[in-house]
């Protein structure tokens, strides 16, 4: 909540201040609420797939973002027109913590895995998220005065941190249910993304359309999670891909304030390795594990320019 007022607080500083100027629109402050779906896994076994644990953290919450657009004096580098260079920062963080769905937790002990794993697990979870992103435009074509389409780059950085509690265990293999209050994993994970990015925009009439996509081969992920009642950590650094595609509308409502929705899926895949730390110091290393994600966001935007 603290992080939400301060988000607030910034967002007042700018509307009140920088007041509208029709005759020279160039900047935008976006404040948008997001609907994130989806899920943040990793995945562990060994070479000879005798074993595998799978553990699924839900990416269910609301998000508020601030987005700042400011257009630079600079021209942009490939362009067949004299527009100058954008430059975007975005700033997400989460309105609510809890989940609306339950943290799974499932484990195998055979190399047969489509079926049901030997030991399952599900509780409730607690999410706290930060994510960053920059990015500018370094081409443009403009194919007429309603369309256009342009390349760039930027970075994301993706924070999500876990808390599960109240879990409910089915241990198949030493025939036990049982129930537990309170926490029993902290999780959290990041995620480092530079990315390319291709957009390509179309206006009718007052509403502009977008459809935009990202990929990097370049993410890096290292996340730790804290076995509660094993008193065991484990740490992993894995890296790998990302590929996000996006669909955007924009209407104009006032001269001055915009109306947008998009909808934005991205998926990412990682690989490298885990280590183990148990209570007595003792470590298990070179753990295969895959970090990946997938998710969806539904963003209402409500946009000012000045």
């Amino acid at each position: 909540m603290k992080k939400v007022l301060i988000l607030f607080t910034i967002v007042f500083i700018i509307f009140g201040f920088a007041g509208p100027s029709l005759a020279n629109v160039e900047n935008e402050m976006n404040l948008n609420i997001i609907s994130l779906d989806g899920y943040t896994n990793y995945e562990i076994y060994d070479n000879s797939l005798t074993w595998k644990s799978l553990l699924e953290f839900p990416l269910d919450t609301k998000l508020l973002s601030l987005e700042y657009k400011y257009l630079s004096d600079i021209d942009i580098l490939f362009s067949n027109t004299n527009k100058k260079m954008p430059f975007y920062f975005n700033y997400q963080i989460n309105i609510k913590d809890e989940n609306d769905k339950k943290f799974k937790d499932s484990d195998w002990l055979s190399a047969n895995f489509n079926e049901d794993p030997i030991i399952y697990a599900e509780a409730k979870s607690k999410l706290d998220v930060s994510i960053i992103e920059l990015n500018t435009i370094f081409y443009n074509n403009s194919f007429d005065e309603d369309s256009s389409m342009n390349l760039g780059l930027g970075y994301e950085n993706k924070k999500y941190d876990f808390v599960a509690y109240d879990a409910f265990i089915d241990d198949n293999y030493n025939n036990v249910t049982s129930y537990i209050e309170g926490n029993v994993i902290k999780y959290n994970v990041e995620y480092k993304i530079p990315y390319v990015l291709a957009n390509y925009k179309n206006e009718y009439k007052s509403i502009n359309y977008n459809f935009g996509l990202k990929y990097s081969p370049l993410v890096t992920a290292k996340d730790w999670d804290y076995h509660i009642l094993r008193d065991k950590t484990s740490e992993s650094e894995t890296d790998g891909t990302m590929f996000s595609y996006n669909i955007g509308i924009t209407n104009q409502i006032k001269t001055n304030w915009l109306f947008r929705f998009d909808y934005e899926n991205t998926s990412i895949d990682t690989i490298g390795t885990q280590t183990q730390i148990f209570s007595d110091g003792t470590e298990i290393t070179d753990i295969t594990s895959e970090i990946f994600m997938d998710s969806s966001e539904f963003t209402f935007s409500l946009v000012h320019l000045f």
